[in-house]
């Protein structure tokens, strides 16, 4: 079995090209199953009021599902808010969300250890000399 990467965009905006599936491969498992789900604001304000309990969560949010498996849902319009914060183009930050995603379905926490994963994986597989 290979991973596999079902992507579901609800927005109407393009998504941009990431290698999202080499990136589950290589932080979650070379047999991960994950639906990564693109929504827009109002749809990611619900799920983070059902989830979370806090409508003002907007940018991503993790659920595992079993250990082969799980779902991340992204909000890329506050990641294009968030860029800039980051010092990030939206495509750059966008990807770094989802990489904040699956680090959390592989048991990471927030903390000096996630960032430093999330420092690694951005820079080996989201370019940072140009925009996509």
């Amino acid at each position: 079995m290979n991973t596999v990467v079902e992507i579901t965009n609800l927005t109407k905006g393009a998504l941009p090209k990431a290698p999202f599936g080499v990136l589950a491969a290589k932080i979650l498992s070379a047999n991960y199953e994950l639906s990564l789900t693109f929504v827009p604001p109002a749809k990611m304000r619900t799920f983070s009021q059902q989830y979370k309990g806090d409508p003002t969560h907007m940018n991503v949010l993790s659920f595992p599902i079993s250990k082969i498996s799980g779902e991340i849902i992204v909000c890329p319009a506050t990641a294009k808010t968030e860029a800039k914060e980051f010092d990030h183009t939206y495509e750059q930050h966008l990807s770094y969300l989802v990489i904040h995603g699956m680090l959390h379905l592989a048991g990471y926490h927030h903390g000096s250890r996630m960032e430093s994963a999330e420092k690694s994986w951005m820079e080996k597989y989201i370019d940072f000399s140009t925009a996509f």
